[in-house]
C-alpha cells in the first residue's frame, strides 16, 4: 500500500509541474509583441510602422521653417547615406506653438509606448540645446521624463532617447510633440537638422472586434433603450444584444449589425419593447468576423409600466435654442432646465409627433453642461445634456 501511494504522489506531483508548465507556456504564448514607427526623414516625411497596428501620419512641423539660413533647402546628408530634416525658427524657452509633431493611427489593439528616439544636429553654438515632447493622452500639457539637453557638438549628429511609460493605451489615435528651444544667438541660429525619429513599444493584446466607448441603458415607459458608441472597428460582424432578469441566464433579444471597419466613431441603438417588469440586464456580445466574441459590462434597467419617464433625443443637443426629449406620461410643469451652476432657464414646451416635446429656450444656450429635471411626488429623475 506504501508503495501505491508513493507511485501515485510521484505521479501527482509530475502532473502538477506538466500542468504548470502549460501554464507558463500558455502565459509565453501571449507575451507582448514589440513595434516600432520610423520616421526616417529621407527626403519625405512619411512614417513607417512594422505593425500593421499603426497607421503614420507624416511628420509636421508647426510654427517654424524648412530650411537653413542661407536657403529653403529642407534635406541635407545626414553622413550615413541618407537625409536629415532641417527645421529654423526655434525659441530661446520653449513655445508650446513650436514643435514637430508624430502621429499614427490605431486600427485594433491596446499598446505601451515605451520610447522616442531622435538623432539631431545643431548647426552652430549658438543653436537649440534642449529637447520636451508631449503627447495627445493629456492634451499635451505634461513634459515626458523631463526636458533633455543635447551635447555642446556641433555639426555632429546625436541621438538622444526619451523614455516613455505610457501602458495598455487604447486611444484609436496617437500623437507626440518635439520642442526644441534653448537658442542662445538671433533667430537665423535656432537651426537643427533631424535624421531618423523612432518611436517604439509593444502590443499588449490580442485584436478586439470593437473599441466600445460606452454602452448605456434607459428605461423609457414599458421599454429599454440602449444605446452604445464604437471609437473603431476592426473585422465587426454584429452586436447581439442578451438580457437576463436574474444576472444567471441571458437570453438574446435583438441583433444590429456593425460597421465592419471603420476609425470613425459610431453610434448604435436598440430598444426592447418587451422587457420585463421590474429589472432587466442587458449586455452586448460583440461579434468578430470569424465568430469570436467580447462581452461588454451589464446595465441594468427597471421597469415600471405606472410612473413617468423622459429620454433626451438626441444628446449631445443638436440646437442652441432647442432640446428635444421623449417624454412617457410627462407635463412639461414637472420639468425644470437649469445649467451647471444650478441656475434655472426659462423654456417653452411644445408637443411633437407621438410623445416627443420640444422645449424652446429664450436665448441660445452657451456650450456646457446642462441637466433636466423630471419631478413628481417622490420621484425624481436628472438628465444631463451636452450642448456643443
Amino acid at each position: 500500500m506504501r508503495k501505491h501511494y508513493n507511485h501515485f504522489q510521484k505521479g501527482a506531483i509530475r502532473n502538477l509541474l506538466i500542468c504548470t508548465f502549460c501554464v507558463i507556456l500558455s502565459l509565453t504564448s501571449k507575451a507582448q509583441t514589440d513595434y516600432s514607427i520610423v520616421w526616417g526623414l529621407d527626403q519625405n516625411l512619411t512614417g513607417v510602422s512594422d505593425s500593421d497596428n499603426f497607421l503614420p501620419q507624416d511628420l509636421s512641423a508647426v510654427g517654424v521653417t524648412a530650411g537653413d539660413r542661407f536657403s529653403a533647402n529642407k534635406y541635407i546628408s545626414d553622413g550615413n547615406g541618407g537625409y536629415a530634416y532641417q527645421l529654423k525658427g526655434w525659441s530661446i524657452l520653449m513655445a508650446t506653438t513650436k514643435y514637430v509633431e508624430l502621429a499614427f493611427d490605431v486600427t485594433a489593439m491596446q499598446f505601451n509606448v515605451t520610447s522616442l528616439t531622435l538623432r539631431v544636429r545643431r548647426a552652430e553654438s549658438t543653436s537649440v540645446t534642449k529637447f520636451a515632447v508631449r503627447s495627445n493622452l493629456d492634451d499635451f500639457g505634461a513634459d515626458i521624463g523631463g526636458e533633455v539637453t543635447i551635447p555642446s557638438n556641433t555639426g555632429v549628429f546625436e541621438e538622444i532617447t526619451f523614455p516613455i511609460n505610457f501602458e495598455d493605451v487604447d486611444t484609436s489615435s496617437f500623437a507626440i510633440r518635439v520642442y526644441a528651444y534653448g537658442t542662445v544667438g538671433a533667430a537665423p541660429s535656432s537651426l537643427v537638422a533631424f535624421d531618423a525619429i523612432t518611436l517604439t513599444g509593444q502590443i499588449t493584446n490580442t485584436p478586439l472586434p470593437v473599441n466600445l466607448t460606452y454602452f448605456r441603458a434607459e428605461a423609457y415607459g414599458r421599454e429599454a433603450q440602449l444605446s452604445w458608441e464604437t471609437s473603431w472597428e476592426r473585422n465587426s460582424k454584429e452586436f447581439i444584444v442578451e438580457r437576463s432578469g436574474d444576472l444567471k441566464e441571458f437570453i438574446q433579444v435583438g441583433r444590429v449589425a456593425a460597421a465592419g471597419n471603420t476609425t470613425s466613431r459610431r453610434q448604435y441603438s436598440f430598444v426592447d419593447k418587451t422587457p420585463e417588469n421590474g429589472a432587466n440586464y442587458y449586455k452586448l456580445k460583440m461579434v468578430d468576423q470569424d465568430n469570436s466574441v467580447e462581452y461588454s459590462q451589464v446595465k441594468d434597467v427597471i421597469i415600471r409600466s405606472d410612473v413617468s419617464s423622459v429620454l433626451l433625443s438626441p444628446n449631445p443637443a443638436v440646437s442652441r435654442n432647442l432640446i428635444r426629449i421623449r417624454a412617457y406620461k410627462t407635463d412639461s410643469k414637472d420639468l425644470t432646465l437649469s445649467n451647471s451652476l444650478g441656475q434655472k432657464i426659462p423654456f417653452s414646451a411644445v408637443a411633437g409627433e407621438s410623445d416627443y416635446m420640444n422645449l424652446h429656450v429664450q436665448s441660445p444656450l452657451a456650450p456646457g453642461i446642462y441637466i433636466l429635471s423630471l419631478k413628481q411626488g417622490e420621484l425624481s429623475q436628472h438628465l444631463k445634456i451636452l450642448v456643443q
